[in-house]
């Protein structure tokens, strides 16, 4: 099974089991009895960069994270059969949730494998998990996808030892909520609903 073909299972998978936490590709790297951990009030300071989106266009970080929306922030790399398909799916699962609320959202994956993630390779791999008009995906150079990971605390060493965090953060609000291991569709929508009842239009 090729690594698209791995992404597609695991996609279909995930979205029928409601975000339980597998791994199909490759049992033996990834523990699917982890837990998760949550923290909240956390402070970051995002670096000034600029970034690249799957469309090509070049984006300033602070453009995309200081916005009127809720922001939900993790990272993968397109090559990963493991942990990464099953977070991106996850986030397709919660944006086909907040959609059907109506909800103001943005939900941003940035790619820690700049050499091998160009902004075409995300556009197909988007495509792949459905990505809609507010979702990012973002690369750039190594020095910049560097910065981004340090300041939120995620670089382990390189991209094989990457752990599964997944970040919140409310308008006007510097602060953010971290999840350490992968947390389901369905947990992070009801933090959404229940810190961000405001972003949800009334039915």
């Amino acid at each position: 099974m090729n690594g698209t073909d791995c992404r597609r299972l695991v996609s279909v998978c995930l979205l029928l089991t409601a975000g339980t936490a597998f791994a199909p590709c490759d049992a033996g790297s990834y523990d699917r009895a982890a837990s998760i951990s949550f923290q909240t009030g956390l402070s970051y300071a995002i670096p000034e960069i600029t970034l690249v989106d799957q469309g090509g266009r070049r984006v300033s970080l602070s453009s995309q994270l200081d916005i009127d929306r809720p922001v939900v922030l993790d990272f993968v790399f397109t090559t990963c059969t493991t942990v990464c398909p099953i977070s991106t799916a996850r986030l397709s699962k919660l944006q086909a949730q907040l959609t059907r609320q109506r909800a103001k959202f943005r939900l941003i994956s940035i790619s820690i494998d700049p050499e091998h993630d160009t902004p075409e390779a995300l556009r197909q791999y988007a495509q792949e998990f459905g990505a809609g008009p507010d979702r990012r995906f973002l690369t750039g150079d190594a020095a910049s996808v560097l910065a981004v990971q340090k300041a939120f605390d995620a670089y382990r060493g390189g991209k094989t030892y990457h752990p599964a965090l997944t970040f919140m953060r409310f308008p006007h609000d510097p602060r953010w909520l971290r999840f350490e291991g992968v947390v389901s569709a369905d947990t992070l929508l009801h933090h959404f609903l229940t810190l961000a009842p405001d972003n949800v239009a009334a039915k």
